[in-house]
C-alpha cells in the first residue's frame, strides 16, 4: 500500500551533533563501532577531524555545504517498504504535481528487481542554489552521489521537458539520478555489453572536466548526454525504459527489462 505523508516543519538549520567515544571490546555495541587506523603522532583533534571527513562522504547532512543552510520543508514519503525523506531548502513548498511525480518515480523504482537503490539512497535533497552542469554547460538538474541522497536543483522542478522525449524534467531527472546507484557490477556489465571503451586521448569538456570514455556506436544512445560515458548512458536509458521505451535502443531496453523490470 502506498502512503504519502507530509510533515510541515518550521525552517531549521542542519546542525547534527557528532559525539566521539572510544569503543572497548566489552561494550555491548562494540561490533557496530567504526574501525580506524591511527598513528602515534596523531592528536585527538586530528583523529576526530579524519573521522568526520569520512562520515561526511557517506552522509550528506554532515557536509559543510548543507550545515550552513536552512530546511524550509520536510516530507516523509512511504511507498511499500521504501521510506524516503525529502528535505526542501527552497523558499517555495513543493506543489501537488511535483509531489505526485516524485511519488510515481519512487513507486517505479520500488518495484525493480535486484536493485540496491533504496539501500543506498535514503533522502531527496532539494537545493536552493543552481549550479552549472560541467558536462553540458547548462543548468544542472540533479546529482546522484554516494552520500545517501539524490540532489535536485531548481532547474529540475521547472515544468519543462526532459532530454528524453515525452518525459517531464522532474521525473526524468529523478529517474536518471536514482540510476546512478544501480551499482558497479551493473555498470561493468553495461560497459561490456554496449561498446564503451577508454579514449586514447581524453577530451576536455566544460569547466575543465574530462571525458574519458567513448562509445563505438554513439548513434544508439538515447540522447546526446548519454554519449558522455557508461554511467550517463545507463541513467538516460533508464528514463527511456520507464517512460518512453519506443525511443530507446531495443537492445538496451531488453537488457534493462531482463535485469531489473
Amino acid at each position: 500500500m502506498e502512503k504519502l505523508s507530509i510533515e510541515q516543519i518550521s525552517p531549521q538549520e542542519v546542525k547534527p551533533q557528532v559525539l566521539f567515544q572510544e569503543a572497548k571490546e566489552d561494550d555491548p555495541e562494540y561490533e557496530m563501532a567504526l574501525p580506524i587506523s591511527v598513528t602515534q603522532d596523531e592528536s585527538k583533534e586530528d583523529i576526530e577531524k579524519g573521522i568526520l571527513e569520512r562520515l561526511s562522504r557517506e552522509h550528506w547532512y554532515l557536509q559543510e555545504y548543507w550545515r550552513n543552510k536552512v530546511i524550509q520543508e520536510q516530507i516523509v514519503l512511504e511507498v511499500g517498504e521504501v521510506v524516503l525523506e525529502i528535505f526542501n531548502f527552497q523558499n517555495e513548498q513543493l506543489e501537488d504535481w511535483q509531489l505526485e511525480q516524485i511519488r510515481r518515480v519512487v513507486t517505479d523504482y520500488s518495484q525493480l528487481r535486484n536493485s540496491p537503490v533504496f539501500s543506498l539512497v535514503k533522502s531527496i535533497v532539494i537545493d536552493n542554489e543552481q549550479p552549472i552542469n560541467p558536462h553540458s554547460g547548462k543548468e544542472m538538474n540533479g546529482w546522484g552521489g554516494s552520500d545517501g541522497a539524490v540532489k535536485l536543483y531548481p532547474a529540475a522542478l521547472k515544468p519543462i521537458a526532459h532530454r528524453v522525449t515525452g518525459v517531464s524534467n522532474l521525473e526524468g531527472t529523478l529517474i536518471h539520478e536514482f540510476a546512478h546507484s544501480l551499482g558497479v557490477e551493473f555498470e561493468n556489465m553495461w560497459r561490456k555489453e554496449f561498446g564503451w571503451e577508454q579514449m586514447e586521448k581524453p577530451e576536455q569538456l566544460m569547466n575543465g572536466t574530462w571525458r574519458l570514455e567513448q562509445n563505438i556506436e554513439p548513434e544508439r544512445c538515447i540522447t546526446e548526454y548519454a554519449r558522455i560515458n557508461t554511467a550517463e548512458d545507463i541513467c538516460e536509458s533508464m528514463v527511456g525504459a520507464l517512460r518512453n521505451p519506443g525511443a530507446l535502443d531495443p537492445a538496451r531496453y531488453r537488457k534493462i527489462h531482463e535485469e531489473l523490470l
